[in-house]
């Protein structure tokens, strides 16, 4: 979702986005989500939920950047793809479908760093990669999450 701030406040919105493959976007505007909270009171809970979460996703974030080395993010974020349970110690592919420049934006970072980063968990024996695809190993990969410097 994108744009939920501005269609709440009137104001501008906050972010942008760009879509990695074809999409299909359905827009909500000002008047009608106004119509639907009057029609479905109950939507205004599960609004705040949305934005309450939103709200500790991008904490965790900012913690993650202010915290821990590009590589722990790096790991993380691929922990995230990965959609393992942290327990499990296995290997998985996992597709890589952004550009180091696009990754660099999401874990903070810039590109040579990210490329940095991505060679330095190649080394360790947590990632190998085949293209747009790797093969995580999902306990090396745990082990560095927690690398904090």
């Amino acid at each position: 979702m994108v744009g939920e701030i501005a269609v709440l406040d009137g104001g501008t919105r906050t972010a942008d986005m760009t879509s990695l493959s074809q999409s299909e976007v359905l827009v909500l505007g000002k008047a009608s989500l106004a119509r639907l909270i009057a029609d479905r009171p109950a939507i205004n809970r599960d609004l705040v939920q949305f934005l309450c979460q939103r709200l500790r996703d991008t904490t965790e974030q900012l913690e993650s950047i202010a915290l821990y080395r590009i590589e722990a993010r790096l790991a993380r974020f691929m922990l995230a793809l990965s959609e393992h349970m942290p327990a499990a110690s296995k290997m998985v592919e996992v597709p890589l479908l952004m550009s180091q420049t696009e990754l660099g934006a999401v874990l903070g970072a810039s590109r040579p760093k990210v490329n940095v980063a991505l060679h330095n968990l190649e080394e360790a024996g947590a990632i190998r990669r085949h293209g747009s695809r790797m093969t995580c190993d999902i306990a090396k990969l745990m082990a560095i999450t927690e690398d904090i410097p």
